[in-house]
């Protein structure tokens, strides 16, 4: 849950990049929400520290305009969001990199993204989810949420199309 957040959040950050210029986690180990949690000698990664790392190929990159197309909305009482997040940017090597979350807690959910002119015909990259979506690791346990290889994304007449897992981010390098 807190990666989904996380993920989501970064996602608007990237997407108004020509108006905030920085955003960062204001507390990192053993706050809500951490990123790192600490016992004693013991340390764990939770799931906000991986998403913030996959998310890590955003920074100096340059903003690059997507027309998503999911057309799912998740909703929850009376409130509704979309549920699939995504920025994209090309960092100075020419890589585009695509990140991307399905908000949806039990629907996969396929997102078609217009390239917009991007040459690519590969897509490779990681995924992070967990066995349900208010898994979380534990000192006993430290790796039920960590990014996993992803295979699932294909590019076809210049558009991206990726099926989400429920309650996941995804990590795309397009080459």
């Amino acid at each position: 849950r807190d990666a989904l957040v996380a993920a989501a959040s970064l996602d608007i950050f990237n997407r108004h990049a020509d108006r905030v210029r920085g955003a960062n986690i204001a507390q990192m180990v053993n706050v809500l929400q951490a990123m790192i949690l600490t016992d004693g000698s013991r340390m764990l990664l939770t799931p906000t520290y991986h998403v913030f790392e996959m998310y890590t190929v955003h920074h100096e990159a340059v903003l690059l305009p997507l027309r998503l197309s999911s057309g799912a909305w998740y909703a929850l009482g009376v409130d509704s969001i979309h549920a699939v997040s995504a920025s994209a940017s090309r960092d100075a090597r020419g890589v585009v990199h695509v990140t991307m979350s399905n908000l949806d807690p039990v629907r996969s959910q396929t997102a078609v993204i217009d390239l917009g002119g991007v040459r690519a015909s590969s897509a490779t990259g990681r995924m992070l989810t967990g066995p349900a979506m208010n898994s979380y690791n534990t000192f006993d346990q430290p790796a039920v949420v960590k990014p996993v290889e992803f295979t699932g994304a294909r590019i076809t007449s210049g558009q991206l199309t990726t099926v989400l897992s429920p309650h996941s981010v995804i990590v795309l390098d397009l080459r």
